[in-house]
């Protein structure tokens, strides 16, 4: 059956000229200074971990061994979930290649992850927490990243 109500699309919904974070960082990298081009890297870097682990969280329903807990604690002394480990993982991953970083800090770790080749040439150090709010995993509730960049 065919609706007689017409149909309409709000017109800043095709707005096509929005900023998403991977633009902005594009845009003003050219008037960064090195440091600062660091730093947007590392956002950058950041944002894909958060697509990532987005991406999963997306699908943790309809996936086998996702969501629950892995029967490990935290160095907080909570329930470490599956999802807590994925996305750690996903943030060692895509900074262990990059460069950028020399250590990672987390709650999932016992001890900060050190990256001796990327030393070097890797100013920073990332501290965050990989999915805050990991209790809401199971609920579908909102969760988030949560992060620090130091100098070292």
């Amino acid at each position: 059956m065919v609706s007689n109500i017409p149909f309409s699309i709000p017109e800043h919904s095709l707005d096509r000229d929005c900023t998403t974070l991977s633009r902005h960082v594009l845009q003003q990298l050219q008037s960064f200074s090195p440091d600062a081009q660091d730093l947007s890297a590392i956002m950058s870097r950041i944002a894909l971990a958060g697509k990532l682990i987005a991406r999963r969280l997306s699908k943790a329903g309809l996936m086998a061994d996702v969501l629950g807990f892995t029967g490990e604690t935290n160095v907080q002394g909570e329930s470490v979930k599956k999802m807590d480990v994925f996305a750690n993982e996903v943030f060692i991953s895509v900074f262990k290649q990059s460069g950028l970083v020399c250590r990672l800090a987390s709650e999932e770790m016992d001890k900060p992850y050190y990256i001796p080749e990327n030393c070097p040439i890797g100013r920073y150090t990332l501290l965050y927490d990989p999915i805050d709010g990991s209790s809401n995993v199971d609920i579908n509730l909102n969760v988030g990243s949560i992060f620090a960049i130091r100098q070292q």
